[in-house]
This record gives C-alpha cells, structure tokens and sequence, in this order.
C-alpha cells in the first residue's frame, strides 16, 4: 500500500448517500436559479438526443445552462443575480463530485 493510500480514508455508504443527496440539492438550487433566464431554458428544454437521455446527460445540460447564463450575465447585468447563484450552486455540485470521488 502506498503512503497516498493509507492517507486516503473510504467513506461509509452512508456517507456516500449523504454526498449524493447534497450534490441533488445543489443540482437543484442552480436549476431554480435558471428558472426564467431564456438562454438557460432553451438549453435545458431542447430535446435530449439518444445519449443524453440518461442522468449524465441531464447533468450535461444543466451544466451548459449555467454557463450559458453566466456567459450572458456578462452583457445582461438584468441576469446577473441568478447566473451568480446558479454558478455558485454549480461549483458546489462539483466539490462534492470530487468528495465522492
């Protein structure tokens, strides 16, 4: 066993379900963030193609609509409020991905 190993502690299953249902709530937080800002929507309404059509797909998507609107939020300062919100929830989705991991 090497020292990086031994100095890497497994999480319990329930500490895995923990960390998944905190990446869910963040998930949503940056979803209802979205809520009204048409470039957002457009991206998460379009239909999903063949390999979208799965979780990761979904995750895909919301991930583009928030950078879609934080993109936006730049000439738009009327969005910027929410485009801030949903890129903090967005970041705190993908800390606790790496916790997981």
């Amino acid at each position: 066993m090497s020292r990086h190993e031994a100095s890497v502690r497994r999480l319990s299953a329930d500490e895995e379900k923990d960390l998944a249902r905190a990446i869910h709530r963040a998930e949503d937080r940056a979803r209802r963030a979205l809520i009204g800002l048409a470039v957002a929507e457009h991206e998460l309404r379009r239909r999903p193609d063949r390999a979208e059509r799965t979780r990761a797909g979904m995750v895909d998507r919301l991930e583009n609509a928030v950078e879609a609107a934080w993109r936006t939020s730049k000439v738009e300062p009327s969005i910027r409020e929410k485009a801030r919100e949903a890129k903090r929830s967005w970041a705190e989705v993908e800390a606790l991905r790496w916790q997981l991991a």
